[in-house]
């Protein structure tokens, strides 16, 4: 595999400069603004739908998705190409023409030369989104014209360089995971029972894993907070998880402080409690967890940071156990929406609550 390291570093609210370490850098903007008007919202709004419904998009959004080529002309449904022409704006904005389009294309070519993946691995400053919200976009969906780059072989993943000390990691022959897979849904936030299909490919995957020797795999018998927190008490040195798998619904929302209410929101412009009339907290990250009851149990990003920190490395250079890996199999995860921090998504807390991955 070949690596592609590319730089993103904001300017301002819409422009960014993209740097190639060694190969130079390229001025650029931001796709997706109208004069003043910034549709980051309602383009990522419209990629979390499966078909469109005008009730969820205010006229004037609407006549932009359709001079975009998002929307069909009529307004009815989505452009049968709204992808890829969503894709090739992307493109445009992070390799405009200069010195580091060439310097991608040169590395795609010695990829394919080497019949290997090539790796593009975007690195924001933990402290960007004080300027601009250029981490939120979802750059996977880059295509050149000819094809999205997911098929040439290009992969993605976004680094956060955080101003941390790397854990001191130790080497194991078998990795211990962790699988918490949740059955809890809410219909009232549009969170449908899950099938049980994906759960078992998850299953699958890992098991084949364990016989090949690779991993000891292990699932929490109730996917409760409780129980995860008991199994870290009960599971610790050699028995301790390396690695652990969330598999269930994720919501990126703001949840009413009143202890007494505790109401989740999936609309993030709101202000106030629709129940209470509590002035609502900034959004971030949950995922839901099993309770008791009926209804889920939504820990935030916060909470299960600091649950997974306590197993983990204290003070990044001493300590080499503790959990090393989270994969989180849950919708809205990696979303990060407001505020000045790029730290309120589920997956992005947990790196700043020091699990290295």
């Amino acid at each position: 595999m070949e690596t592609f390291e590319l730089y993103l570093s904001p300017i301002n609210e819409k422009q960014f400069k993209a740097i190639v370490t060694q190969s130079g850098e390229t001025d650029s903007s931001l796709p997706f603004f109208d004069d003043e008007n910034d549709w980051r919202m309602t383009l990522l709004r419209s990629l979390e739908v499966r078909s469109f419904n005008s009730q969820h998009f205010s006229s004037h959004e609407q006549e932009w998705l359709k001079t975009t080529g998002i929307l069909a002309e009529d307004k009815n449904n989505f452009d049968n190409n709204y992808l890829i022409n969503i894709g090739q704006a992307l493109y445009r904005s992070l390799f405009p023409e200069g010195k580091v389009e060439n310097a991608f294309k040169k590395a795609l070519g010695l990829a394919e030369d080497k019949n290997t993946q090539l790796h593009i691995q975007l690195r924001f400053e933990d402290d960007s989104s004080k300027l601009s919200r250029l981490a939120d976009y979802p750059w996977e969906l880059l295509h050149d014209g000819q094809d999205f780059l997911l098929h040439h072989q290009v992969t993605f993943s976004r680094y956060i360089a955080h101003h941390a000390l790397p854990p001191n990691l130790s080497t194991f022959e078998r990795l211990n995971v962790l699988l918490v897979s949740s059955a809890a849904f809410d219909k009232e936030l549009g969170l449908q029972k899950l099938s049980k299909k994906e759960q078992k490919a998850i299953h699958k995957g890992l098991e084949s894993a364990h016989d090949a020797g690779h991993i000891n795999l292990d699932e929490l018998d109730y996917a409760t907070v409780d129980e995860l927190r008991k199994y870290f008490t009960e599971h610790q040195g050699k028995d301790a998880p390396h690695v652990v798998h969330f598999d269930g619904h994720g919501i990126f929302a703001k949840r009413c402080k009143n202890e007494n209410c505790r109401t989740i929101h999936k609309r993030i412009s709101a202000t106030h409690c629709n129940k209470c009339n509590s002035q609502l907290p900034k959004a971030q990250g949950y995922l839901a967890f099993e309770s008791e009851g009926d209804k889920p149990d939504y820990v935030s990003a916060k909470e299960l940071g600091v649950l997974l920190q306590q197993t983990s490395f204290a003070d990044g250079n001493q300590k080499s156990g503790g959990v090393a890996l989270v994969v989180l199999s849950a919708c809205q995860s990696a979303m990060a929406l407001e505020g000045e921090s790029v730290f309120n998504g589920t997956a992005q807390n947990l790196i700043n609550h020091r699990i290295p991955a």
